[in-house]
């Protein structure tokens, strides 16, 4: 086996002077931004988060492990429905399907909660208006921060849904 020849290790010497600091100092800020955006999502912490949907046309949480655990996050994910493997499990929800929560805030213990004019479309009489409304403040009530619930459409305080 025949030893590098000067030439050949002048040859990479060169090559390896020719990548400036800043090169250097740019490869090693692009891999740590991806190691820690990799760290960040395998080892984060998921909080328990309960959603109030329907089985056998009861009242049932539904437990949910998410990166955040916040109300305007809880209801959020109310809005958009059971995922497919809850579907398949019976889980349903009464909120109408283009339903959206326009803003969240907390004042005094109380969320007050304002939605699109979705909401106004719940079908089922009294009953089914009981319902959405124990959807909703029965999931945004697990959060200590929040006694009491608020519902808002298009900033309007409303006698009824429906």
């Amino acid at each position: 086996m025949r030893p590098l020849s000067r030439t050949r290790s002048s040859h990479w010497n060169g090559i390896a002077m020719k990548l400036s600091k800043k090169s250097l100092t740019l490869f090693a800020l692009i891999g740590a931004l991806i190691l820690g955006f990799w760290l960040s999502n395998t080892f984060s912490p998921k909080h328990d988060m309960t959603l109030y949907y329907f089985k056998a046309f009861q009242l049932a949480p539904i437990h949910r492990e998410e990166k955040a655990s916040t109300p305007l996050k809880a209801i959020e994910l109310l809005c958009a429905g059971p995922t497919p493997e809850e579907q398949t499990a019976g889980i349903f929800s009464l909120l109408p399907p283009k339903i959206r929560v326009l803003q969240l805030t907390i004042e005094n213990d109380t969320a007050i909660t304002d939605f699109n004019p979705a909401l106004r479309s719940v079908k089922g009489g009294s009953y089914h208006s009981k319902a959405v409304i124990a959807q909703i403040v029965y999931t945004l009530t697990q959060f200590p921060e929040i006694k009491a619930v608020q519902i808002l459409i298009e900033g309007q305080k409303q006698e009824t849904l429906g």
